[in-house]
């Protein structure tokens, strides 16, 4: 083997991000500007100096002391000795200047006294080391580390090294996608040796590592906790920057779920039944035929026997679960897989599935950019792997077969949860993926609305991790660029601010807002990405052009970067609340509506019929029921007995609802059971009637669009005896109001409190001719225009809480905006304060937010 030797040194320095070579000498007989003997001996020849290098062994000892391996130390002292002088200047107080080796700069000899210059602004000192393992990147664009795995056995130590390299010259490598943590509370770290030094990572990485190491071949892969210098935050910026391209750029994403856990069972059941070639597949899978020795010998009756004798009750079947998404692939009904039937079967694999959806993997808000644009994705759960399309293809399968599902059956109930959460979770990704691969013009606002459940141990990460899959930027909208210098706040409001001035509705302000209690310094209309939505909220606002309550267009501005003022009509007043729709399973449901029901009986009158008594909006309230907790919408599956004419009025699955909507809603809260399903079990099976239903498919299509539009939401009447579903944290007193501009009603609160914005610059965000966003100051003419409200939002005296938005009958408001009464002030911009131009204070706060539907 070759020995290489220590030659020379060369120094460099980064300042501002900019390298700066160390600059040649300028002393006679001293030339360059890197430690060789030569420049050695010649220096210490110039100065006089003992040649103490040369008497230690020179770069000979040096070689030898680094294949020993050496440890950087660094101190930071008060030089007292030489009386704190600059190194640029004379180098001992009293020193002859003319002497070479005094002589060092032109820094005068004076200054404050040693004990000022020792003490003064010790507390405000500090000082940084730099990462051994990371040589600095900064903001060059497309430089990467690449992390290289070297070979070895599962019990050898992980030793890897990391260079850097350029994105689009980088050889071929892998991408891992990964939480660093197992759970919330898992702080445990392992080594390993990265470039000969040890350093901590997750207990969760060190297995990924582990089971994607090889034990004859170097693996090149990308992870971001190692790759990138976390502590740098303009590392960090410029990485996050081109984390998209990273992802992009690998031959596979590998998406680490976590090691199997002790009770999992993940194929050794069938060993006895393969051959020796069979065996060294077991633990992969393709989805393709090279699967079907696998699937043949576990419902095999010798496996079947030991299932039923050998498995404990709280057994985790992983081969199961993967078995039952095989089927589903091939096309048959979860309802119809003997398995997932059986009594005693179906628990252990369902605990699969949930063991395969439960890591905290599936909640990462990164991993969606991650998968989405990967060229290739591989699933890896200890041993075993699988590529993504098994998962995404039979989610798909199970999604387009849940209409005909008997939804009134105790089956489902019992048996298709855990399905109905891995179809929605895998979709959520998989159709962002379709959409990115067929060039769709994907925006933010959709983004941040479809992954909001996703979590981030960096709340800026909510909006940084999916600007990456933005592919189109209106006009008016700002481009957020990921910046880790501005705190979290600062990116929740100048996101909310771009998005309003872009998108030009306040509907961006409908949906989830903030936590309840939420103590931030943002004003209450700031949208926080960090607080969790309702369930299904982002459906349901999906659905908000179906609907067009306040116009497309209003008033938006903006005071004192604080203060959000915009135009409204004043409905009425909410009189009575029902209880929250939690449960949305059909035998959980009904109770809850009946109790709707009956609320609006007791304050609308319904004689002589809930079906014929004549509603305020028009036609009966019976028919504005129904259409109110669906939100005057249909679920359609696509290509089920659809018409080319009837297709072209869907939106992403929905329509307007028909007349079909009225006889479910009938079957709903209807005493007849005759027309659902029985459930019962046989020969351990459960089991059901095969005889057609014909109504189960509209039925379920109302089903769901309730969930939509009614789930976690309440139901209320208004006192002039409108009816609407709104927020879950409605009360009795409050207001229901068009916003304008926005496509539905909003619920607002009385406010306590006004704020002056005297001389403060007021930024148009949106207006009703579409300009452009402008600046003006405020003063006593800016006052809002006759025939119309203006509120004013903003922090303590007009404050938006969790949720904003309902759904209501407002068909004669979508019509014609009408005048306001007497009781609807409009509000005046004075040169102290805002003030209502009556006692009353009409200023109001916002406490949910959604769509309030019906006729």
């Amino acid at each position: 083997m070759m020995e290489h030797h220590l030659t020379k040194i060369k120094r460099s320095y980064i300042q501002g991000g900019v390298k700066i070579p160390n600059p040649f000498s300028n002393i006679a007989g001293v030339a360059g500007n890197s430690l060789a003997e030569e420049f050695c001996n010649a220096q210490k020849i110039a100065f006089g100096d003992e040649n103490a290098f040369k008497l230690h062994g020179g770069m000979a000892s040096m070689t030898a002391a680094l294949r020993k391996g050496m440890v950087l130390t660094m101190m930071v002292w008060d030089d007292k000795y030489d009386d704190m002088l600059w190194l640029d200047g004379t180098y001992f107080a009293g020193g002859d200047p003319t002497r070479l080796e005094t002589a060092r700069g032109a820094c005068p000899y004076d200054g404050p006294s040693l004990e000022s210059i020792t003490y003064e602004g010790r507390d405000e000192a500090s000082f940084a080391f730099s990462d051994p393992i990371t040589q600095c990147i900064g903001d060059r664009s497309n430089s990467i580390r690449i992390l290289t795995i070297l070979p070895g056995v599962w019990a050898d130590p992980i030793k890897c090294d990391l260079r850097e390299t350029q994105l689009q010259d980088s050889s071929p490598y892998k991408a891992l996608s990964y939480s660093w943590k197992i759970g919330e509370d898992d702080d445990r770290l392992r080594p390993i040796s990265c470039n000969k030094l040890s350093i901590d990572v997750s207990c969760n990485l060190h297995s990924a590592l582990r089971q994607l190491r090889h034990d004859r071949d170097i693996v090149k892969i990308w992870v971001d906790s190692i790759c990138i210098n976390q502590k740098d935050n303009n590392e960090r910026t410029c990485q996050v920057g081109i984390m998209r391209d990273i992802y992009a750029g690998s031959t596979e994403v590998v998406i680490w779920l976590g090691e199997s856990g002790p009770k999992d069972h993940l194929g050794e059941m069938i060993l006895p039944m393969l051959t020796a070639d069979e065996i060294t597949s077991l633990y992969q899978w393709h989805g393709d035929r090279r699967d079907l020795p696998k699937l043949a010998a576990y419902v095999s009756k010798e496996v079947q026997d030991r299932r039923k004798t050998g498995s404990a009750q709280d057994s985790i079947d992983i081969f199961g679960a993967f078995y039952v998404l095989n089927a589903l692939i091939s096309g048959v009904e979860a309802s119809g897989i003997q398995e997932l039937r059986h009594l005693h079967k179906s628990g252990p694999i369902l605990r699969g599935f949930d063991a395969l959806m439960q890591p905290r993997w599936w909640s990462r808000a990164w991993v969606v950019q991650e998968v989405v644009v990967a060229q290739s994705v591989t699933i890896r759960y200890g041993k075993l792997s699988a590529p993504w399309k098994i998962f995404s293809q039979a989610a798909s399968q199970y999604e387009k077969a849940r209409l005909e599902a008997n939804a009134d059956s105790t089956y489902p109930y019992l048996k298709e949860q855990s399905l109905a959460r891995f179809s929605r979770m895998i979709l959520e990704i998989e159709t962002t993926r379709n959409d990115w691969n067929q060039a769709e013009p994907v925006g933010l606002l959709s983004l941040l609305r479809k992954f909001r459940s996703r979590s981030s141990s960096d709340e800026r990460d909510k909006v940084f991790a999916l600007l990456g899959l933005v592919r189109f930027w209106r006009i008016n909208e700002k481009k957020i660029m990921p910046d880790y210098h501005i705190n979290a706040i600062k990116v929740s409001f100048e996101t909310t601010k771009s998005l309003l001035a872009s998108v030009g509705s306040l509907s961006v302000l409908a949906g989830t807002l903030r936590y309840s209690e939420c103590c931030d310094s943002n004003p209450s209309w700031i949208i926080d990405w960090n607080c969790p939505p309702t369930t299904n909220e982002d459906t349901r606002l999906f659905n908000l052009p179906w609907y067009c309550a306040g116009g497309s267009d209003g008033l938006v501005e903006l005071h004192k970067q604080r203060v959000l003022k915009i135009e409204a009509s004043y409905l009425d007043e909410v009189i009575s609340v029902g209880e929250e729709l939690v449960e949305t399973t059909i035998t959980r449901m009904r109770p809850v509506i009946l109790d709707w029901t009956k609320l609006c009986a007791q304050f609308i009158d319904t004689r002589p019929s809930f079906e014929h008594a004549h509603y305020i909006g028009g036609g009966s309230v019976g028919d504005a029921f129904w259409r109110t907790i669906c939100g005057d919408l249909e679920f359609v599956k696509m290509g089920v007995n659809t018409s080319s004419l009837a297709m072209a009025t869907v939106k992403k699955g929905f329509r307007k609802a028909t007349a079909d909507g009225s006889l479910a809603f009938e079957q709903l809260r209807s005493a007849d059971y005759s027309h659902r399903r029985t459930t019962s079990i046989i020969g351990g099976f459960w089991q059901e009637s095969n005889q057609p239903d014909p109504e189960i498919a509209k039925r379920n299509a109302f089903h769901h669009a309730v969930e939509c539009a009614s789930e976690g939401r309440r139901f209320f009447v208004t006192k002039t005896g409108y009816i609407g579903v709104g927020p879950r944290n409605m009360s009795i007193g409050d207001h229901a109001f068009i916003l304008h501009g926005s496509q539905v009603p909003f619920i607002l609160r009385s406010a306590d409190r006004l704020v002056a914005c005297q001389g403060d610059r007021i930024e148009t965000l949106s207006s009703a001719t579409g300009s452009q966003p402008t600046y003006v100051p405020a003063g006593k003419h800016a006052k809002a225009p006759e025939q119309q409200k203006v509120l004013e939002i903003g922090v303590g005296w007009a404050k938006l809480s969790r949720e904003n938005e309902a759904l209501m009958d407002i068909e004669l408001l979508k019509k014609e905006r009408r005048k306001l009464t007497n009781e609807e002030r409009e509000l005046e911009c004075t040169r102290e304060r805002l003030v209502p131009r009556a006692e009353e204070d009409v200023l109001a706060r916002i406490v949910g937010g959604d769509n309030t539907g019906g006729n």
